[in-house]
């Protein structure tokens, strides 16, 4: 699937057309189940607290789902940002940026093709949202039965915002962040009995330099690359090692929010699959973005 945002034509009275979005290409994930085995400090103590991590267990059954091709590019990140604050009331904290190195916050880095960094999990979940109405779809995140458009209020610290406390319209088309089940089923490549595939290291291979833009000692990497710079997994996947580290759905310990995957910046091993890191919804850098998914 690629999904757009479609003009509704007709007449001046009639509904707002939807902006003309750069393509995002979905990829359909089936139904199985993954055990969830991180490796965080030691421990994967801290799943199951919160309304939206998967389970306690760590085998989690994933239902079907579609998610995105490569992680949320910049040039998708502005325009639905765009759209979303001069049409439908939308608010972000973080304007986001190009690309990421260090200094944080500095100029571009990249092209419009580099994943959008600088940005926190609030701003993210909140993105989903405008991203769904701008495609036509049915908003996931709602607080107190309206849409959630405002990625940064109240007791940041925290996390006391609407954005952590938004409820999920499980029955809502639209997009969001993914759980870290799903993260990593379809980092595996969504078949368990695919074994080749299914056990490798890294998302579609146990050779880290074939798939992952990642901090290897001595290879040059001091920033992001273009979406698409390496090869895919088995699922047709970009970037589920490397690039950026990509924000999950799931709580942890409360202000706390879980991302996976690694970054340009980060050693092999924090590019593995089973590797959990953990920061607070508000903060933000040069090595975090996100991917989504949909029913």
């Amino acid at each position: 699937m690629t999904f757009t945002g479609r003009g509704t034509g007709g007449r001046d009275d009639g509904p707002p057309s939807l902006p003309r979005l750069p393509a995002y290409a979905m990829k359909a994930v089936p139904a199985g189940t993954v055990y969830v085995d991180v490796d965080y400090s030691g421990t994967d103590s801290g799943r199951g607290e919160g309304p939206f991590s998967d389970a306690a267990a760590n085998n989690v059954s994933v239902p079907a789902f579609s998610i995105g091709e490569t992680q949320i590019t910049w040039e998708l990140w502005h325009a639905v940002k765009t759209w979303a604050e001069s049409n439908k009331g939308y608010s972000f904290a973080n304007a986001g940026r190009q690309g990421g190195d260090y200094p944080d916050s500095g100029p571009a880095v990249g092209t419009n093709q580099h994943p959008v960094t600088e940005i926190s999990w609030r701003d993210a979940a909140v993105w989903c949202n405008a991203y769904s109405e701008a495609a036509g779809k049915k908003p996931v995140y709602t607080y107190n039965n309206a849409v959630l458009r405002e990625s940064e209020d109240s007791d940041v610290a925290a996390g006391s915002g609407k954005a952590e406390n938004a409820v999920l319209d499980t029955g809502a088309s639209g997009f969001r962040l993914p759980t870290e089940a799903q993260w990593e089923y379809a980092a595996r490549g969504g078949d368990p009995n695919d074994t080749a595939n299914w056990t490798c290291a890294y998302a579609g291979s146990n050779d880290i330099d074939a798939v992952a833009v990642y901090g290897g000692s001595g290879n040059g990497v001091s920033s992001t690359a273009p979406v698409k710079s390496k090869q895919p997994n088995s699922r047709g996947l970009y970037d589920m090692s490397g690039n950026v580290w990509e924000w999950c759905q799931d709580v942890f310990s409360g202000a706390g929010r879980v991302f996976r995957g690694g970054s340009w910046i980060d050693g092999a091993s924090d590019c593995t699959l089973a590797f959990r890191y953990v920061v607070y919804l508000h903060d933000r850098n040069a090595i975090v973005g996100f991917r989504v998914v949909c029913p």
